[in-house]
């Protein structure tokens, strides 16, 4: 049996035609499988971003609330702290005060009211009739007036 040479070289092309097509088809699932690696690594990765986000933000509320609770924790302390000196003050008043508390308020009120007393002006010439009903006469204006005198009087000395 003899092949012509162009029996075979048509066979050759045949078969590199068909190397060729399953070559092809071969590069198509491997680039549609590829395409689907490339989809998979883009979603894992934005997955883990997720990930990642509600993890932080999971932290920040559970310590949000931890705050929140430590908070509510002092507010009650506050409280209790507050009632505790409020029974203590309650206590004490209802025993009245020590003699010494009582030695010292006397001390501190006494000081107080003279302190006050010294701030207040008191005129330093007082003028008064014999009747309520009358008023001033003119001779007590002359009188008021000479006392004026005499006071201006003395301040020139000092």
């Amino acid at each position: 049996m003899y092949i012509f040479v162009n029996e075979k070289d048509e066979a050759m092309k045949t078969e590199l035609a068909k190397q060729s097509a399953i070559r092809a088809k071969q590069d198509a699932l491997t680039a549609e499988e590829e395409g689907k690696a490339n989809v998979a690594t883009a979603k894992y990765k934005q997955e883990v971003v997720k990930i990642a986000t509600v993890i932080v933000a999971q932290k920040e509320y559970e310590v949000a609330e931890l705050n929140a609770k430590k908070e509510d924790e002092n507010r009650k302390a506050k409280i209790f702290i507050g009632q505790g000196e409020a029974e203590a003050a309650r206590l004490k008043v209802k025993a009245g005060l020590t003699p010494q508390e009582r030695v010292e308020w006397d001390y501190k009120t006494k000081v107080g009211v003279a302190a006050e007393l010294a701030k207040v002006n008191v005129p330093s010439i007082l003028v008064g009739g014999s009747d309520a009903k009358s008023g001033v006469s003119p001779m007590d204006a002359i009188g008021v007036n000479m006392l004026l005198d005499i006071m201006n009087k003395m301040d020139k000395k000092k």
